[in-house]
């Protein structure tokens, strides 16, 4: 029979049902809370899914406001138009613009060709120069491309919003999302042409998946949110701020071995054993553990960075039903 686990190497405090590791004891005691699963909940999903449409609804509902007439500066949208020669069509992939990162000019680059594309069919431009008259004359097929970018932007930021506040207080997901929706001043923002709106929606995107890693220390978790908060910088340069953000999860999870790299060489290792008398950790059934997916970790407390095959929880440290607890090493 096998004997209950115990979770010595977490301080005494019982894992999270949904983390792929143990939380450690010090990280326990800074974030208290409770972790929610907001994907796995249809209910929330649903709420979440009738609040962005809601609020796509709103921002679509006037988003030619103004047009013909366009007096905004629309950084993005001008550069990205003079990035592709009237006369030769050769495309200049340097915008020649530093006040801003290129992603959010690549983005609309990539709309406005879709566009004239789409315009070459139906026979409203027959080359790019007709498509920059048309611009000059009437910009209203352009900027409510551009404008539509804005609002897909806005889309994401309330659902990112939703989910991180969902992950760190179970109900508030809903209350987040719909104050993101109604905001006056994001509707308004939503209907220009700007930077502000792709970061924003990245920006979250990337807490959202840093606070996922957080909790479960998943490593695909981390390269997306590591992903995330390069693309956000991608789309304004104050973004970059969120590496900072992501640094401090990386040391709560696994210490200041987190930000060592490459990895310690004993930190991946193909299993572990028990230092004392050399008998393996035994899983519930007599299955081996695997090694949880931690990169970089130092394995210290190996038995955090367990897994047993089909569960979340630590291999049992008990040498059959009444032995001493005994740290695991790798």
């Amino acid at each position: 029979m096998v004997a209950a686990p115990r979770f010595a190497d977490t301080g005494g405090v019982k894992p999270l049902p949904n983390a792929a590791t143990p939380m450690p004891a010090f990280q326990a005691r800074i974030l208290p809370f409770p972790q929610a699963t907001p994907a796995r909940e249809p209910r929330f999903v649903w709420l979440l899914a009738a609040v962005a449409a809601t609020a796509v609804l709103l921002r679509a509902w006037r988003i030619g406001a103004g047009l013909p007439d366009f007096l905004e500066e629309a950084f993005p949208l001008r550069l990205a138009l003079g990035m592709k020669d009237a006369a030769t069509g050769r495309v200049d992939w340097n915008p020649h613009f530093f006040n801003y990162p290129s992603l959010s000019i690549y983005l609309h680059f990539a709309v406005q060709q879709a566009v004239f594309a789409m315009g070459l069919v139906t026979g409203a431009w027959k080359s790019w120069a007709d498509y920059l008259v048309l611009f000059q004359i009437d910009p209203t097929p352009m900027v409510l491309a551009a404008r539509s970018v804005g609002v897909a932007c806005d889309a994401l930021t309330i659902v990112a919003a939703g989910m991180l506040a969902e992950r760190l207080h179970r109900g508030a997901g809903f209350i987040a999302a719909l104050l993101c929706a109604l905001a006056p001043i994001l509707i308004e923002t939503s209907r220009s042409v700007f930077c502000d709106t792709l970061m924003a929606a990245l920006a979250l995107w990337a807490l959202e998946r840093t606070l996922a890693y957080l909790r479960d220390g998943n490593a695909r978790t981390l390269h997306v949110a590591a992903l995330l908060v390069g693309l956000a910088a991608g789309a304004k340069y104050p973004a970059a701020a969120l590496g900072a953000a992501l640094a401090v999860a990386l040391v709560m999870r696994e210490g200041r071995s987190g930000l060592r790299f490459p990895p310690r060489s004993g930190s991946r290792g193909s299993g572990c054993r028990e230092g004392a008398s050399g008998s393996s950790a035994t899983c519930p059934g007599g299955a081996r553990p695997s090694p949880g997916r931690r990169p970089g970790a130092s394995f210290r407390r190996c038995g955090a960075g367990l897994r047993c095959p089909g569960s979340s929880e630590p291999p049992n440290r008990r040498r059959g039903g009444g032995g001493n607890n005994r740290r695991l090493r790798c």
